[in-house]
C-alpha cells in the first residue's frame, strides 16, 4: 500500500502540473513563433521532412518488376535490366508520381485504385509482368517477404 502511495502521488502531481505548464509555455512559444515568422519556417521544415519520408517509403514499399524477356538480334533483351540501367526503381517512382498527379487533378482515390488494378491486369495479360509476382509486404528485419 505504501508503494502505491509513494509511486502514484508524485506521478499524478507531475502529470497534472507538467501538462498545465506545458500548455502555458507552448501557447507562449506558438504566439512568439507566429509573431517572429519562425512558425512558417517550422511548417516548411516539417513539410519537407514529410515529403522526404513519403519518397523514402514509396521507394521501399512499392514493388514492381517487369518480367518481359526476349531476344533481339541474337542478344537477350531483359526489360527490367534496361530500366534499372536508366534508373533503379523507375517504374515504382512513375507509379507513385502518376497516382499523385491524378489525386492532384481531383480524381477520386477509388478511381485511382481501380485504374491501378486495370493497368496491372493489362500488363499481366500482355506479359510485361507475371501474375502473382508482386511482393505483398516486407515481413520485417531479415525475414523473407511474403508473396501474393
Amino acid at each position: 500500500m505504501l508503494y502505491l502511495l509513494v509511486y502514484n502521488i508524485p506521478n499524478l502531481l507531475v502529470r497534472y502540473y507538467g501538462g498545465v505548464m506545458g500548455y502555458r509555455l507552448g501557447s507562449k512559444y506558438i504566439a512568439k513563433a507566429t509573431e517572429s515568422g519562425l512558425l512558417g519556417c517550422i511548417t516548411k521544415a516539417a513539410s519537407i521532412m514529410g515529403l522526404m519520408m513519403v519518397g523514402a517509403m514509396s521507394a521501399v514499399m512499392v514493388k514492381f518488376a517487369a518480367t518481359y524477356k526476349t531476344t533481339i538480334a541474337g542478344q537477350p533483351f531483359i526489360l527490367q535490366d534496361i530500366l534499372d540501367k536508366i534508373c533503379v526503381g523507375l517504374i515504382p517512382l512513375l507509379l507513385v508520381l502518376g497516382c499523385f498527379y491524378l489525386l492532384q487533378k481531383k480524381i477520386s482515390p477509388n478511381t485511382v485504385l481501380i485504374l491501378l488494378i486495370v493497368l496491372g491486369s493489362a500488363a499481366a495479360a500482355i506479359g510485361i509482368i507475371q501474375k502473382g509476382d508482386g511482393v505483398l509486404m516486407e515481413s520485417g528485419a531479415g525475414a523473407p517477404p511474403r508473396r501474393l
